[in-house]
């Protein structure tokens, strides 16, 4: 980062296209490079812990950040048929018949 600080200084004394267009192909390869190496050390990471779950989920995590949702259930009770359930064992057995499991 030190070169591209020394080139932006040296466009903007000397005004020249030449210099502009210099430190413009240094900066955008600068930035390729980061992405390419990004690029290969997520790959190389998921690689290596695609057969360990967790370490996994925790890659997954650091590629794609998410902020945790703060949903809170604004009910207790599902409509079941025509018949409000409250019974939590009711309404995991009504999601398992309503999400079938994965063959």
């Amino acid at each position: 980062m030190n070169t591209d600080d020394k080139l932006l200084q040296q466009a903007q004394r000397s005004k020249l296209q030449r210099d502009w267009n210099y430190y413009s192909w240094k900066r955008n390869f600068a930035k390729n490079e980061l992405i390419r190496s990004k690029r290969y050390y997520f790959i190389t990471a998921l690689k290596e812990n695609r057969l360990k779950p967790d370490s996994l989920w925790k890659m997954i995590i650091e590629i794609f950040p998410y902020k945790a949702l703060k949903y809170k259930a604004s009910t207790k009770t599902f409509k079941i048929g025509k018949q409000l359930v409250s019974n939590k064992k009711t309404i995991s057995e009504e999601f398992c018949k309503f999400f079938p499991p994965f063959p």
